[in-house]
């Protein structure tokens, strides 16, 4: 399928960029996958004692992730090493802004500040690439986005420039995420071929996700073609990599593309199969797989052969805090079509 004009004109603008990360990242790439040596400083580990801290991350539990990351401050502050130490530092912020602690992570990440203005900033550059993208991450989170977009740029290009390509597509999809959906395009083109070019298995590991975003970027700016194109790659690329749960949904956002186009029946056939695969594995069910058999009977047989399904998704969905708080005009639809609530 031709890409779009935008995309090409992104695509080509990205050879410069994916030449240049490459050439960088063969240098300073480590055998297991990490930076090590000049010119990227070893991220983590000056001292045996000391653990890898992204390796503590949960991304479902930040509270418990926090308290893990808490405990190891004491050795870090007593080691010396201000690269570890201040990296730490930034993940600590990390999760308590994912908590919503937004004046406790502007705190920690004011001593990070502080300490880097003391320092040659080009002694430890991870230290500066992972502050402005957390201080631009609690500030998106906390309602500034303007606040977060220069903080986010700052890191990609201090990133790229590195060859730290984990970063660079850390910062590439912050910045997909503060911008228009024209533009968001761009920035989540360049988070997947950054990595799809990258030796840094880390950052490979997050090419479904980037295969996801930039579908959902394409559906966002009105191209259910292009969305079917990435949603399909990313796909392949879970059944190569990932588990069922993750497959299944690929292919529910496949199904996503499908009703775009008008293709409600061929969406159904896939969205059945996934139905059936969770029955038959016992699987948690999917209270968004609900909604879209409902979006797509909707449009196909009406309201009353919907209703079940948008019954069925509003009951699981609302469950969910994020929703709750992110999305209530969505669980509200769902009420309504439901008829759980007022009708339309």
């Amino acid at each position: 399928m031709p890409a779009p004009k935008a995309s090409r004109l992104v695509c080509l603008a990205l050879c410069g960029i994916l030449t240049h990360l490459t050439a960088l990242e063969a240098c300073s790439t480590g055998a297991d996958g990490g930076p090590a040596g000049a010119p990227v400083p070893a991220a983590h580990a000056p001292a045996p004692a000391l653990p890898n801290f992204d390796l503590l991350w949960d991304p479902e539990r930040p509270d418990s992730t926090e308290a893990r990351l808490r405990a190891i401050l004491p050795a870090a502050r007593a080691s010396g090493g201000d690269d570890y130490l201040l990296q730490l530092l930034t993940q600590i912020a990390r999760a308590a802004g994912q908590q919503r602690k937004f004046d406790e992570a502007h705190r920690t990440l004011d001593e990070v500040e502080a300490r880097i203005a003391e320092m040659d900033p080009s002694a430890f550059p991870l230290v500066g690439i992972r502050y402005l993208l957390e201080r631009g991450r609690v500030f998106h989170s906390s309602g500034g986005p303007d606040a977060a977009r220069p903080l986010f740029a700052e890191a990609w290009e201090r990133a790229e420039a590195l060859g730290a390509t984990y970063h660079a597509v850390d910062a590439a999809t912050m910045l997909a995420s503060v911008e228009p959906a024209a533009e968001a395009i761009g920035w989540r083109e360049r988070a997947w071929l950054v990595a799809e070019n990258s030796r840094d298995p880390r950052t490979r590991a997050r090419l479904g996700e980037f295969h996801d975003d930039l579908g959902q970027a394409y559906l966002d700016a009105g191209d259910p073609e292009g969305a079917l194109g990435a949603f399909g790659r990313a796909v392949a690329w879970r059944e190569e990599n990932d588990g069922p749960a993750e497959v299944r949904t690929a292919k529910r956002r496949v199904a996503r593309a499908l009703r775009s186009l008008d293709r409600c029946e061929d969406a159904l056939t896939i969205l059945a199969e996934v139905a059936k695969e969770i029955a038959e594995s016992g699987a948690e069910e999917d209270g968004c797989l609900s909604e879209e058999i409902g979006e797509c009977l909707l449009a196909t047989e009406g309201e009353a052969a919907a209703r079940p399904h948008f019954a069925r998704a509003h009951e699981l969905l609302s469950t969910d805090p994020e929703l709750v708080e992110n999305e209530p005009e969505r669980l509200a639809r769902l009420a309504r079509l439901a008829r759980l609530g007022a009708l339309r």
